[in-house]
């Protein structure tokens, strides 16, 4: 279960990097630099659940 919880923060981090990655692409900076924000903050929480348990 903590697997398949971890597997989707990153699949949702890497889902908004890309869309971060996109927001650079066509120029709105703010838009890139809140969805970089969010991807972190996804893959903290992934890391964490891993290490934890």
């Amino acid at each position: 279960m903590i697997t398949f919880v971890s597997i989707v923060l990153s699949l949702s981090a890497l889902f908004w990097a890309s869309v971060s990655g996109h927001a650079m692409t066509v120029g709105k900076h703010s838009n890139a630099v809140i969805a970089m924000s969010i991807a972190l903050i996804l893959w903290l929480c992934a890391i964490i659940l891993q290490v934890a348990t």
